[in-house]
């Protein structure tokens, strides 16, 4: 209820009282609604009529028998149209309602709420339960509660509403996910919520010690959200998150990571994963921004409840993308500007991995959900050795000492050609490559195809004009029906000793020119057709540009 506020503020409402009434519907109210559906929109309603005409089987999860409840208004959640479904139904109740009384009213589908005096709202109330049943709406006055704004009035107000067995509080309750009334019963409520996210995080981190991989897609693609509605919605409550982010930064992360974390590490894990960071945001830092954007956002539309307009063709839409795409600019230039600032913080090591962790792809197995049916799934020590070599972060319990004799270290493991890992790696992107190719309906795939021979007297004395020599793949169909491309892979780490220092960027063009050097003109102009080549950097993929 961004609105709120607002609401409060009006001079039209200075002795202020909100009634909010929730519904319960009987079933003749999806007859009145197809009625009301056919007059105000006759192409929908031959669809909904189809979809709400009979109550429709809700099963219930998990039952092994197939039990089920009848659904008494057709489909209900998860059906695209059910809020359309509502408005429609409404909208003859709102227009009377509108004429009937000053009260100031918005609907958020069977949910009813009104704002104004005292005696406007008893007045609205009347005119309710008169105008509702005519519709098949049946307000329920044990689930209505009004609250009242000044506790002068309060007395007032349930000699006018209790006989009616309405609620009545100066304190607050509960509306749409969010809250309405006083300072301090916000500040309750929040703080309630937030024990209740403290123990689900809790919870999480038991998880996250057997498969961090499944805990960390839980919370960055549902438990995260659970509070962002609320922050959007209730103003002034980042103080209220601070118990929230410890149980985050001290049992969350540290359970999925299998290491604690210092107050440097938390900021980078804060940033997004595009940023080189993993998407772990501070609820304490982003509530007052969350909530300010929705504001701003939801501006429009809320001045045109405060006028009661019935119809949304006043509505600025385009004023409400161009505050979205500000926005969204906004917080763009605040990340930038908050990895520049780590980036001068961390030590060069960190910052090198930060700077590898936002190359394009180099995070798509930390956004891919862990399907197993896909492959996709970690276990806890390939999951927390992933994010360790994403930051440079040291992996525990290797071996000592190389295959080869030497001392062993994450470098060394990456360089080192007697263990095959070199191979497996570079080998693993070529079948890969392969197999989308033949995916995606491509001819003649093969995997290191054997180039024509030549005569060396006519290349170039780079030019690999070996007999035997192969590019990774080949295929045809890919640019025209029978013409053949060649694709090529090479595994580079970059943060060997001869890398460690160059630019990114750099070492892709490298790579790329040694390449051409050593096989385009033997494979692209000589032959007529075309080489494409692909680098990977250490586990960042990246695709270079076509050679």
């Amino acid at each position: 209820l961004v609105t709120d506020g607002l609401f409060l503020e009006n001079e039209k409402l200075s002795r202020v009282s909100q009634i909010t009434a929730k519904k319960g519907y009987k079933y003749n109210i999806i007859r009145h609604f197809q009625l009301t559906f056919k007059s105000l929109c006759p192409t929908f309603y031959r669809f909904l009529n189809n979809t709400y005409q009979t109550p429709t089987h809700q099963y219930i999860s998990g039952s092994k028998e197939g039990h089920f409840v009848w659904s008494q208004e057709g489909a209900t959640q998860g059906d695209n149209c059910a809020m359309a479904y509502y408005a429609l139904g409404t909208r003859p109740i709102i227009e009377k309602l509108n004429n009937a009384t000053d009260a100031t009213q918005v609907f958020y589908a069977d949910d009813d709420s009104a704002c104004g005096t005292l005696y406007e709202l008893f007045k609205y109330w009347e005119e309710l339960c008169k105008v509702g049943p005519e519709y098949g709406y049946y307000p329920n006055a044990e689930k209505t509660i009004l609250i009242v704004k000044h506790p002068e009035d309060l007395q007032i107000a349930k000699d006018l509403f209790q006989p009616l067995k309405v609620k009545v509080t100066c304190e607050g309750e509960r509306h749409l996910g969010a809250v309405v009334g006083s300072e301090e019963y916000r500040v309750k409520y929040v703080s309630d919520k937030v024990k209740c996210w403290v123990k689900d995080v809790e919870d999480l981190a038991d998880i996250a010690k057997d498969e961090p991989q499944i805990a960390y897609a839980c919370y960055t693609k549902g438990m995260s959200h659970r509070w962002t509605y609320v922050m959007r919605t209730i103003p002034d409550i980042k103080h209220l998150m601070a118990p929230l982010e410890e149980a985050i930064a001290n049992i969350l992360i540290p359970a999925i990571l299998g290491r604690e974390i210092s107050v440097l590490e938390r900021e980078v894990l804060e940033l997004p994963v595009r940023f080189g960071g993993l998407g772990l945001l501070n609820p304490v830092n982003t509530a007052d921004r969350e909530y300010k954007c929705s504001k701003e956002i939801t501006e429009p539309l809320v001045k045109l409840i405060l006028k009661q307009e019935l119809s949304l063709e006043t509505l600025d839409r385009k004023g409400i993308q161009d505050t979205k795409a500000k926005l969204k600019a906004e917080k763009e230039t605040r990340h930038e500007e908050q990895y520049k600032c780590l980036c001068d913080r961390v030590n060069s090591r960190t910052k090198r991995a930060i700077m590898l962790g936002r190359e394009k792809g180099a995070s798509a197995w930390l956004t891919a959900l862990p399907l197993k049916s896909l492959s996709y799934t970690l276990n806890k020590q390939e999951f927390r050795d992933s994010i360790a070599l994403r930051y440079s972060w040291p992996i525990n319990d290797i071996p000592k000492l190389c295959a080869c004799g030497t001392k062993n270290s994450v470098s060394h493991t990456l360089d080192c050609k007697k263990g095959g890992f070199v191979s497996m790696r570079h080998d693993a992107i070529r079948d890969c490559t392969a197999n989308l190719l033949r995916d995606a309906g491509c001819k003649d795939v093969r995997t290191e195809p054997e180039l024509l021979p030549v005569d060396p007297r006519k290349f170039k004395p780079r030019t690999n004009t070996k007999a035997g020599a192969r590019l990774d793949v080949s295929a045809r169909g890919v640019w025209s029906t029978f013409e053949r491309s060649f694709y090529d892979v090479r595994v580079t780490h970059p943060n060997c000793l001869s890398n460690v220092g160059k630019p990114v960027a750099d070492i892709y063009i490298e790579h790329q020119k040694s390449k051409k050097l050593e096989y385009r003109e033997r494979v692209g102009e000589r032959v007529g057709e075309r080489l494409i080549h692909a680098t990977n950097l250490h586990h960042f993929w990246r695709n270079g540009p076509r050679g």
